[in-house]
């Protein structure tokens, strides 16, 4: 089930959604089954982001005087969206880096993760890299994307945790050596700039340790037994980047990781778990 942002959040509306703003949303049940024709049939990659954007809206942001029927047809239309275009990740990332609309931004992750949790078993292994390298190259390229909201930056942050339960180690190997390669880009002589990925690589272990290492939370055997092995392999091969990336970012901003606190520490745990390891 994809959420809506808090309402707080809307930004200023992107082309896409310059779209909807033109068309009084006084559209028909009959009038989406028209539009999921044409964008399904036609496979018309602007008509179909056109279409898109005035579901998502319609959905997740509606303008005075639409029913719930018409919000329920367009949830059903953008659901169908997901369908059909399940291996067109690409279409998703692009929806998501072109629109500057918060909840268009919002909804084309949250379509992401539901092709990762129903249908990415469909996804062969040189699918499953090209995804990977769309993901990194816009927080690599385009931060500000990312960036531009909290929610959006825990959003996309959730996001590689997903893409990392599913393919961590035996399909994206280096996938933390990615992300901690983050801090060492060009733009980050900027002092300013290199906070905003401290704080997206921060986010995405909090993630991680939320939905993968910490225990506490009751796991299906099966999740429990994968949540075992990655922990595993992530203490053999990087846990000690990860103390490193600490030891760096502890002197220069104690403010900062005070923001990211928790009751749980995922360096701490899997060192000492490490070394409980150690002397049985």
């Amino acid at each position: 089930m994809i959420r809506r942002p808090p309402r707080s959040t809307h930004c200023i509306s992107s082309a896409a959604s310059d779209v909807y703003k033109r068309q009084p949303g006084e559209y028909s049940e009959g009038d989406w089954m028209r539009l999921q024709f044409i964008g399904t049939a036609s496979r018309n990659y602007h008509t179909l982001m056109e279409q898109l954007a005035n579901a998502i809206l319609t959905q997740l942001n509606p303008k005075p005087g639409v029913t719930a029927e018409l919000q329920a047809s367009a949830k059903a239309y953008c659901t169908k969206v997901i369908q059909d275009h399940r291996k067109d990740h690409i279409y998703f990332f692009n929806l998501f880096q072109s629109s500057t609309d918060i909840f268009i931004k919002f909804w084309s992750l949250g379509a992401l993760e539901e092709i990762l949790k129903n249908y990415y078993n469909e996804y062969d292994i040189p699918l499953r890299k090209q995804l990977h390298e769309c993901y990194l190259q816009i927080v690599e390229k385009q931060p500000g994307v990312v960036f531009c909201s909290p929610y959006i930056e825990a959003k996309y942050a959730a996001l590689f945790c997903a893409l990392l339960n599913e393919d961590y180690p035996n399909y994206w190997p280096e996938a933390f050596t990615r992300l901690f390669s983050l801090l060492q880009l060009e733009v980050c002589s900027n002092p300013s700039i290199k906070m905003k990925y401290i704080s997206f690589v921060l986010s995405c272990l909090l993630a991680f340790d939320r939905e993968i290492v910490d225990f506490r939370e009751v796991k299906r055997a099966e999740e429990h037994k994968r949540s075992v092995l990655i922990k595993d392999e992530m203490r053999k091969s990087v846990v000690n980047d990860i103390a490193f990336l600490l030891q760096q970012v502890i002197p220069v901003s104690y403010t900062h990781l005070r923001a990211h606190e928790t009751g749980r520490n995922l360096v701490c745990r899997l060192l000492l778990e490490k070394k409980k390891k150690k002397k049985k």
